[in-house]
């Protein structure tokens, strides 16, 4: 229900956004799961859906609502729900032309089915084998089809959905070239332009686009002051119902403080009406001031000392709310005097203040998608991390593994990216990159939340068979004695007695816990089996039993074959389990990494054998990573902690067998063994 209700949430935000923009429909995505082909889930999807859109239609009168195709492999269900949703005008489908064509149900078929429906079009090429979102004409795609009459007399929109101007441009050259819809028409109409408007439209598209809040700050006053052609600017952000100051801008007084997220000591200003910026933050009203020398409706006193101070005199003030698209205070704009023709100091134009508050509320919008977007990223690392504290909580000797290898990978990856500004490396990770190792690493054990407790923590061979056995041998030292005060055993049978037996208990207590038997061990443990005691009543007490001799002859480290088959399934567990998650496109490559990290380069590695170019550069970090930690953690059960350099030896040798890759331990070996342990190891 959290996620279902989260959902909705935010088709509605996403609505509410589009209204506020004047747009005239919203594209959802499908999204349904395709692996699901049971007749109810169908019809219930069909059902839900269509009862929640009407809902949307009926509270946003004025938008649209297209239903895009995503994974559909065919395009059944998209058209019952649009059969379902016949009856509102204002539903339709986006057709994304590009999606539709990577299966293999017939692009003219899916065409036909959903003509009637399709209001929308999105547009690009591929070869078939990946949404490569490709240049129109640069594929595989049969664009000729475009041109089907069922777009024409749906009027359809068109997107051109290609990465970069250059691409858009080719795109178009294709379509107008060819004759193809939407660009059959001899005839169209055009927009003009004006400078003006293009270098608004410009700013938007820049406040828009920007991705860190600091920058964002520094644009919107930069472009606000520009625009309106005046001195000074003056941004706050809304904090615990105060406005802190962000930047704080005099151009004639040369003074620009808060650039790149710099802090700006000035206390921040109380919500009291009485500050013509408070005023502003509390009512989301603009305030455009001729002359506040000759105004009486604020307390100028601030402005009026900084003045005497300075020298500087402040005239006209533009202050405007920040507010987003639901109708929250994100901070506040303010400008001062503006400048004429002349450049004499003039009051902010009708004009001005317009131009200025649909800035500043696109700079609110998209300042709260990056708290947004922050938020759902902390959300989603709150969820990663709680799932590594659930994998790491399960046994002792797992305690700080997850954590380990995260902290290892990203201390690496910024190690490697040290490397190459220096041009000292060839691998350089984006933030992206950086974080979706960063991420598997903390989901690579997910699995073994499945794997038995009794496997996981078996720190020696015979396990839980050893109390059993020492009971025996304390049973069998009791008839050794029983004998000998009965007189069936001398002094000297007695001593020979109890030394082979304490022989014989120290030879498999040792052999239980080190880590490699030999094939002495093995013969000498198969020898034991002529060691028969016996007891009362001609009962026989094998000192050691055919189970418990196959059970101590594991050659190395603690697990028999069959347990180890099953420690191996949680990499299987972990792709089964993460499957279930939707990363997005932004993380898609978590799963894949995350269940990988025992592929070793020469195909040795599980669960599927992969080898070479197979196993990409991330994946070969993390398997490095958690090999790593486990020689050089101190609570492994079946395994001593090694020095960091001995830790490497053991890394070198992976890499001269072919598991490892030898350049990534090379480079880890530099990052991670201090020079003073490196040099007392040679």
């Amino acid at each position: 229900d959290f996620v279902r209700n989260n959902s909705r949430m935010r088709c509605r935000q996403s609505m509410k956004i589009a209204e506020e923009l004047g747009c005239r429909a919203v594209i959802f995505h499908t999204n349904y799961i395709t692996g699901f082909k049971s007749y109810s889930y169908r019809e219930k999807w069909v059902i839900d859906n269509a009862e929640f859109y009407r809902e949307l239609l009926d509270e946003f009168p004025n938008q649209c609502i297209f239903i895009e195709n995503m994974f559909d492999d065919s395009p059944e269900l998209l058209k019952k729900l649009a059969v379902e949703m016949r009856a509102e005008e204002r539903f339709g489908v986006c057709f994304d032309i590009a999606h539709a064509f990577l299966w293999d149900f017939p692009l003219e078929a899916w065409i036909e089915e959903l003509g009637p429906f399709i209001r929308h079009v999105h547009a690009n090429d591929n070869f078939k084998d990946e949404d490569s979102h490709l240049p129109i004409g640069d594929g595989r795609l049969p664009w000729l089809l475009i041109n089907s009459g069922i777009f024409k007399r749906n009027r359809c929109s068109f997107l051109i959905e290609v990465n970069g101007i250059d691409n858009v441009r080719k795109s178009y050259d294709y379509l107008t070239k060819n004759h193809l819809y939407f660009f059959d028409r001899r005839r169209r109409t055009r927009l003009a332009i004006t400078n003006d408007l293009k270098r608004v439209l410009d700013i938007g598209i820049a406040l828009t686009a920007e991705r860190d809040h600091f920058k964002l700050f520094d644009l919107i006053v930069s472009e606000a002051m520009s625009l309106t052609r005046c001195e000074a600017g003056t941004l706050y952000i809304l904090q615990d119902d105060k406005l802190y100051f962000k930047i704080l801008r005099n151009d004639r007084m040369n003074v620009y403080e808060g650039r790149n997220g710099e802090p700006i000591t000035m206390q921040p200003v109380a919500l009291d009406e009485k500050y013509v910026c408070a005023y502003c933050a509390i009512n989301k009203k603009s305030v455009n001031i001729e002359d506040v020398y000759a105004d009486d409706n604020f307390d100028w006193k601030g402005p009026r000392e900084y003045d005497r101070v300075t020298g500087y005199e402040t005239r006209s003030m533009l202050v405007i709310p920040l507010v987003n698209h639901d109708d929250e205070l994100i901070g506040v704009l303010q400008l001062m005097n503006a400048h004429d023709d002349d450049n004499n100091i003039c009051g902010f134009g009708t004009d001005q203040e317009y131009v200025t508050y649909s800035l500043a509320s696109q700079t609110a919008i998209s300042l709260s998608n990056m708290i947004m977007l922050k938020e759902l990223k902390d959300q989603m690392y709150s969820f990663v991390s709680s799932f590594a504290t659930v994998i790491d909580a399960r046994t002792p000797y797992n305690a700080k593994h997850t954590y380990n290898v995260a902290k290892y990978c990203t201390t690496f990856v910024d190690y490697l990216n040290k490397l190459n500004k220096l041009g000292k490396s060839p691998y350089c990770f984006d933030e992206e990159m950086r974080e979706q190792l960063m991420l598997a690493a903390m989901l690579h054990d997910v699995g073994k939340v499945v794997i038995p407790l009794e496997v996981m923590n078996k720190s020696d061979r015979l396990s839980s068979m050893l109390p059993v056995m020492r009971m025996r041998w304390k049973y069998i030292k009791l008839i050794i004695e029983n004998k000998h005060l009965s007189g069936e055993m001398n002094d000297a049978e007695y001593e020979k007695s109890v030394e082979d037996l304490n022989n014989s208990i120290d030879f498999v207590e040792k052999s239980n816990v080190v880590p490699f038997l030999d094939d002495d061990a093995f013969a000498k443990i198969d020898s034991l089996e002529s060691l028969v005691y016996t007891g009362p009543g001609d009962e026989k007490v094998e000192f050691i039993t055919e189970e418990e001799r196959e059970e101590l002859k594991i050659r190395k480290g603690t697990l028999t074959a069959a347990e180890r088959a099953k420690i191996e399934e949680h990499v299987v567990f972990t792709d089964k389990i993460l499957s279930k998650i939707q990363f997005g496109s932004k993380y898609d490559k978590v799963r894949f990494i995350a269940g990988a990290h025992h592929e070793f380069i020469n195909g040795s590695g599980y669960p599927n054998k992969l080898s070479g170019d197979d196993i990409p550069l991330e994946v070969r970090i993390l398997t490095i990573m958690d090999v790593f930690d486990s020689l050089s953690s101190s609570d492994r059960p079946y395994r001593k902690q090694s020095s960091l350099a001995e830790t490497f030896e053991i890394l070198r040798a992976m890499a001269k067998e072919g598991k490892l890759d030898i350049g990534l331990v090379e480079i880890a070996r530099d990052c991670f063994v201090p020079p003073e342990e490196d040099e007392k190891k040679e």
